[in-house]
């Protein structure tokens, strides 16, 4: 397979890029990147959520987990290929839906403009003392790779709740809930499955739907 010499370095390019070793990030992206877009590339033509071209919001939602995700060291090659799957194809289906909302934004002017993606955008917390804002962004990046394995409606309602500050009105309305108390309650259902995800995470076990 011609795929399997990258493999067989790519879980030690990741452990010297969570050292701090910059010059490993060109290594995870040329083992990834390439087989990624193949991967995206079928899955997305035939998605009802299909777009323009996702290259380039594959790339940036790669490079976002990577600089601004939690320290996750997966425990195999294949485990850290469909994770960052999983993490760019919630990202085109969170794009396409924000783009839908914006009147058919095209997903690739979205990418190009810096447009800031859902699942890992970076630190946000200015206002904070330097170790309590390391501390708050360390758990929220914990807290969305979490959402990676809850499905699309179930990661929207929680993104739009709790990160983007969206009304309960405009949330049950975009995801045709009956009332905004639905939508509050189905919030309120996740929290403990989101919990249970982020509990088994931080102890180094991948969810099931993984490999």
């Amino acid at each position: 397979m011609s795929e399997s010499q990258p493999d067989d370095k790519i879980l030690g390019a990741l452990s010297r890029w969570n050292e701090g070793d910059e010059s490993a990030l060109n290594e995870l992206l040329s083992a990834t990147i390439p087989w990624l877009n193949r991967e995206i590339g079928y899955a997305w033509r035939t998605s009802p959520h299909a777009s323009l071209s996702a290259e380039d919001i594959v790339q940036t939602a790669v490079l976002n987990f990577l600089q601004w995700g939690p320290k996750y060291q997966p425990q195999s090659p294949a485990q850290f290929r469909a994770l960052l799957k999983r993490v760019a194809m919630n990202e085109l289906i969170d794009a396409t839906r924000r783009a839908g909302r914006r009147g058919g934004r095209h997903l690739d002017s979205i990418a190009a403009t810096g447009y800031p993606l859902s699942a890992f955008p970076g630190p946000s917390n200015a206002s904070l003392a330097p170790s309590r804002a390391a501390a708050r962004s360390e758990e929220q990046a914990w807290v969305r790779l979490a959402l990676q394995f809850l499905e699309p409606d179930e990661r929207y309602l929680i993104l739009a709740s709790k990160v983007e500050e969206r009304d309960w009105s405009t949330i049950a309305g975009e995801l045709g809930l009956a009332s905004p108390d639905a939508a509050r309650m189905q919030a309120k259902r996740l929290e403990p499955r989101v919990a249970n995800l982020l509990r088994r995470l931080k102890l180094g076990h991948m969810p099931e739907s993984v490999v």
